[in-house]
């Protein structure tokens, strides 16, 4: 089954359906009805991203091909960032993030990770390399101009990194937990290895910090967390849980 990843963006839902006939749909969220469909591509497990990208109320979607920037009141294509691996059994899972005027894409099968700059209708690249930080499913964080997440392709090897968002440079690494997923809380963030293990750490450039752990699943965890007000949805292959996590 293919996943629908959206976006909610005042009264519409921006649906990465990845179908022959559009590649992106917005709805009316009141009543479903179709506001605009986008040219046709293939889909992909990131989600779509609502930003204002060169003075223009855009969504970047980090589709099976690239990155394709749309405009958010008719979905007409803006631009088109070829940046996938060159097989066809890779994915671009991680969303694409917004710092500035810069845009950051990551993706594991040899591809790698990339900062860009988009205005009037160019890309231009700041860094790139496939040695920095390429994520194969988890979607990185960016803190104080430097990015957080799991670098390497889960079945044969990765590491937690930090790595400077202007240079592409590695900081520091912490090895032995997998692969997995993380997302901020507050002012830290929350990683959900994949072996099960729960860390709430500290942004810290210089090292991995971590302020309290716990196991809280078994099985492999793959998909991504989800935080809102107090309360923490996680799963594993077998089971979900919640928790609720003191502020």
């Amino acid at each position: 089954m293919h996943l629908l990843r959206y976006q909610k963006c005042d009264e519409k839902l921006i649906v990465m359906a990845g179908g022959k006939k559009a590649g992106c749909i917005c709805l009316d969220i009141k009543n479903g009805a179709i506001i605009w469909k986008s040219e046709s591509f293939k889909g992909s497990y990131a989600s779509p991203v609502v930003a204002k990208i060169g003075g223009e109320d855009s969504v970047l979607l980090f589709q099976r091909d690239g990155l394709s920037i749309l405009k958010l009141t008719d979905g007409s294509n803006m631009g088109m960032f070829p940046w996938r691996a060159r097989f066809d059994a890779s994915v671009n899972a991680s969303t694409p993030l917004i710092e500035g005027d810069e845009i950051f894409l990551t993706a594991s099968y040899g591809t790698g990770a990339i900062s860009l700059k988009f205005n009037q209708g160019k890309f231009q690249k700041t860094w790139a390399n496939d040695t920095s930080l390429s994520c194969h499913f988890g979607t990185p964080i960016i803190s104080n101009g430097f990015l957080f997440g799991f670098h390497g392709r889960q079945e044969t090897g990765a590491e937690f990194r930090c790595v400077n968002l202007k240079t592409g440079e590695p900081l520091w690494a912490k090895e032995g937990l997998g692969s997995g997923n993380l997302i901020k809380f507050n002012n830290h963030y929350l990683v959900l290895a994949e072996d099960g293990t729960l860390f709430l750490n500290k942004f810290n450039s210089t090292k991995w910090e971590t302020i309290f752990s716990q196991k809280i699943l078994n099985a492999a965890c793959r998909a991504q967390p989800a935080f809102s007000d107090k309360y923490l949805l996680a799963r594993d292959g077998v089971k979900l849980i919640c928790l609720q996590i003191a502020p």
